[in-house]
């Protein structure tokens, strides 16, 4: 039974669904921080500094993580 207000259905008037496939739990934990670090380095035009400032963390943290991953900090 679908309850809503007529004259159409709404999406949020149907039953509960799956929720959609998100591309993002595909991927480890550690992926998605090599990512999201890459994607702020790259923000930034390779500034550690900046990086660290976006990311919350200190510029040591995203020197390692840049050492971890291979990433290129330029």
């Amino acid at each position: 039974m679908v309850v809503g207000r007529p004259p159409m259905i709404r999406p949020d008037d149907l039953p509960l669904r799956a929720p959609a496939r998100d591309a993002a739990a595909e991927h480890s934990l550690a992926e998605m921080e090599k990512r999201h670090i890459a994607a702020v380095l790259k923000h930034t035009g390779g500034n550690v500094t900046r990086a660290a400032e976006i990311l919350q963390v200190d510029r040591v943290t995203v020197y390692n993580k840049i050492k971890k991953y291979g990433l290129r900090s330029e």
